[in-house]
């Protein structure tokens, strides 16, 4: 363990505890938009911000102490977010501790604090944990009764910006924290598995917008322009543009956060593509259709070009009423229909229509190594990723099922 002094005050819920997992590529884009990656980091790193406001004078002296003492060494904060109880007793002499770990960032090697007051902690270190306990390296000097609060903790050094408190009044205080977690080597680190759906063996983001918030769309082509008195020489540097999407969103439980977190991780952030729908109706369908059809009747004709390719070979996210989401490949079209590459596998009423959505299912790649969760409340997040599209949209998927997960062999391009 590495933290030297801890900073135990709760934060103020009525701002957002922010936790961000920070992945770093290293990229070198060439003036036509191809990119070489490599990553630098093989586990993502943790950082938090959050408010704490102290109610009474021994908490705000507490916090001055703190930040007098220690504000240059590495602190230990509970992860505020993935608090979990105690749901037996813990005696003294024991090193066993029951609770829940699931979903949270419980790791072997790494400390864990049992709090019940700002002086009132014991801090061990984690040897080995299942979903239902924590198994820690040395007995607790203590005895905790059941439901005292468990929180992994974060080990790092404030910003400067977290060493200012506005006071209220002559007992009390706000402080802004942001705390960067620092390189522990007793820890073993590990990301989220990814569970979600799949496509072609590449993530799909199959996160549904609720439109309280828009989708925001751009497209980016850099040029070069030289131009004189009245003429001008254009020079585009993309074969085609890069469209930019930006997508926000809200997850409630904590199981459903923490699997945007696995998928992010699963990426390695702005490192691997991924598959994202975009979500508008870019294929509007004049009839229903049967699990077994691979035709689909189309309203107001196809365009002829997207995104500089011919529409044969891009990507199409069906996605049905229920929420049910079946990706195939446009294998061939007609002004009044497209024909898939295989079966859609569900069928779809023409009453159905109005409630149903076809748009293109884009390869992209996330413009940020950072995924912030902005938590409302300890299981309740809001979400925003920002993604942009790869040239190379022709991949050639060749499906073995008709399930939303179509599994398959094919890498997509870098």
């Amino acid at each position: 363990m590495i933290a030297e002094d801890y900073l135990l005050i709760p934060p103020d819920w009525k701002a957002e505890v922010k936790v961000r997992r920070i992945w770093r590529t290293a990229a070198q884009r060439s003036v036509t938009g191809k990119s070489s990656r490599q990553a630098l980091y093989s586990v993502p790193h943790l950082s938090m911000s959050y408010r704490l406001e102290t109610m009474t004078a021994d908490e705000t002296d507490y916090l001055r102490r703190r930040l007098y003492a220690s504000m240059h060494k590495v602190l230990g904060c509970p992860l505020w977010p993935d608090r979990s109880d105690l749901t037996s007793q813990a005696a003294a002499d024991q090193a066993i501790l029951a609770l829940d770990t699931t979903k949270r960032h419980f790791e072997v090697g790494a400390p864990v604090i049992l709090l019940s007051g700002i002086d009132d902690y014991e801090v061990g270190l984690v040897q080995s944990f299942s979903d239902s306990q924590i198994v820690l390296e040395e007995s607790l000097a203590s005895a905790w009764p059941a439901g005292t609060e468990v929180y992994p903790l974060l080990q790092g050094s404030l910003t400067m910006a977290s060493t200012r408190i506005v006071s209220d009044t002559d007992e009390t205080g706000g402080l802004d924290v942001e705390i960067t977690e620092e390189f522990d080597p007793d820890i073993t680190h590990r990301v989220e598995t990814f569970s979600g759906t799949t496509y072609g063996g590449i993530p799909v983001l199959t996160v549904q917008p609720d439109w309280s918030s828009p989708i925001e769309q751009s497209h980016d082509r850099p040029s070069t322009r030289t131009a004189g008195l009245w003429e001008k020489n254009e020079s585009w540097h993309y074969d085609e543009p890069t469209l930019l999407m930006m997508l926000s969103w809200w997850e409630t439980g904590r199981s459903d956060v923490m699997e945007v977190a696995a998928f992010f991780d699963a990426v390695m952030g702005g490192l691997r593509a991924f598959w994202a729908p975009t979500w508008h109706g870019d294929i509007r369908l004049a009839d229903g259709f049967g699990a077994d059809d691979t035709e689909l009747s189309i309203a107001g004709g196809l365009p002829s070009e997207w995104q500089g390719n011919d529409v044969i070979g891009l990507h199409l996210a069906i996605v049905y009423p229920d929420g049910t989401m079946v990706f195939r490949q446009i294998s061939d079209a007609a002004t009044d229909s497209i024909t898939l590459s295989s079966a859609t596998g569900k069928a779809l009423s023409a009453a159905e229509l109005p409630q149903a959505l076809v748009c293109y299912l884009l390869l992209v790649r996330s413009t940020s190594d950072v995924l912030e969760l902005a938590y409302e409340a300890e299981e309740t997040a809001s979400i925003s990723m920002s993604m942009e599209t790869l040239q190379a949209q022709l991949v050639t998927i060749t499906s073995t099922t008709t399930t939303t997960t179509t599994t398959t062999t094919t890498t997509a391009p870098e």
